[in-house]
Order: structure tokens, then C-alpha cells, then sequence
């Protein structure tokens, strides 16, 4: 994991153990296992690639050699706010994957940085503020990103969106927009600088003006 952690610049905070256990032959420490579950409270990390400190208000934890559960955990980082719970999988050597599910607000720098992160093309940039519901959002070793989930612009229609973003191409396979009595369906595939986009379904240009940055009517 060093080359990982490598990318945390601080980190401070209250960390609470309730429990601290370790089991495995004395003279091997390599081939001990252990078991770990606390609280945290009033942590920041700052972390190169992120654009400002996270922090982490409460949370609990339950961890061992191979993973880390994250629950009942309230975080902010910029103007978005997150609650809900977060599973981290790693080997010794690196991070394999990383999956949460909870709540979010998001506000305006915060949706302008996700949506560079992932390469969104302008034609589904969202606008902002979002309030999302994320049923699974994961990361994967190797750069994979998946998002399915709900959300909802500026107060304005429901959504629902699939994405799922590999280095090189992006893939929306499902976003739904539901406007009371109108409904509609995007999809979208960008690769190799390759935009094909379909819609299918009715909703009027004022709902896709609430909802996107630059829609291609």
C-alpha cells in the first residue's frame, strides 16, 4: 500500500478503538492476521488529487488484513456533503476496490470536478446543485468507475443513471429522466474520442435546460 498512501499529504483527527486483536505464530509477524472496530470523529485528509481537505465529521469502523467497513460515517469535501457507509478492499501491496452507497449534496465545484474526473462530454454535463441517492458507487483497481444511483438538479425532474467509466471510454447505459407525466431515456458511449448518443422518449427543452450545461437540442 506505500505507493498508495504515498498520495495522502495529512491526516488528523480522533481515532477510538474498541477493539485491537492479533492472532499468528510470535516469531512470524508476516503471517499474523487481525481484527480491528472503533470510531472516528472531527478527521481531515488532505490527499493530492482531490481538490480540497476531506472531512470526516463521525464514523465507525470494523477492519482487517484485507478490508476496511466504513458506516454510519458523515463526510464533506468542498461544498458536496456525503452520508451512508463504504466498504475498502486492498492487498499488501495495493488498493483493490472501493464501494459506498448513501447520500449526497453536491454543489457547483464540486459537480464541475466529478464531471472532469470522469471526461463527461458537455452534451451530459450536469448543472448544479445535485442531491443524489447513490445505490453503488465503486472504483476498481486499474482506474474502473460505476455509478447507479438517483438524482435529482436543482430541485427539478428525477433522474436515474448508470454510468460506468474505464480508461479510455464512457458509458451511460441508462439515464432516465422522469418529469411528472413525461418521461425520457439517454444513452450515451465515448471512446477513442467517439461520441454515439441516442434518446428516445418525450421531455420538453426547458427540463433538459434545468438539467444539463449543454444539451444538443
Amino acid at each position: 500500500l506505500r505507493p498508495y498512501l504515498t498520495q495522502f499529504q495529512s491526516a488528523r483527527g480522533q481515532l477510538d478503538l474498541d477493539k485491537l486483536a492479533f492472532s499468528g505464530a510470535y516469531d512470524e509477524p508476516a503471517g499474523w492476521t487481525w481484527v480491528s472496530t472503533g470510531r472516528f470523529t472531527h478527521v481531515e485528509i488532505e490527499r493530492m488529487d482531490f481538490p480540497e481537505r476531506i472531512s470526516l465529521a463521525r464514523g465507525k469502523f470494523a477492519a482487517d488484513q484485507g478490508r476496511v467497513v466504513f458506516s454510519d460515517t458523515t463526510a464533506a469535501l468542498s461544498d458536496a456533503s456525503f452520508v451512508g457507509e463504504a466498504t475498502f478492499d486492498y492487498k499488501r501491496e495495493a488498493p483493490a476496490q472501493f464501494e459506498a452507497r448513501g447520500s449526497a449534496n453536491i454543489g457547483a465545484q464540486m459537480t464541475d470536478w466529478l464531471s472532469h474526473s470522469l471526461a463527461l462530454p458537455d452534451a451530459v454535463k450536469l448543472k448544479s446543485p445535485l442531491t443524489i441517492a447513490a445505490k453503488r458507487f465503486g472504483w476498481q483497481a486499474g482506474g474502473d468507475i460505476i455509478f447507479t444511483g438517483e438524482a435529482v438538479v436543482a430541485g427539478g425532474p428525477q433522474l436515474s443513471i448508470d454510468i460506468v467509466h474505464r480508461p479510455q471510454t464512457l458509458a451511460l447505459p441508462n439515464f432516465t429522466i422522469d418529469d411528472g407525466g413525461r418521461r425520457a431515456r439517454i444513452t450515451l458511449q465515448l471512446a477513442r474520442e467517439r461520441l454515439f448518443l441516442t434518446f428516445s422518449g418525450e421531455v420538453t427543452a426547458q427540463t433538459l435546460d434545468r438539467i444539463f450545461a449543454s444539451f444538443p437540442l
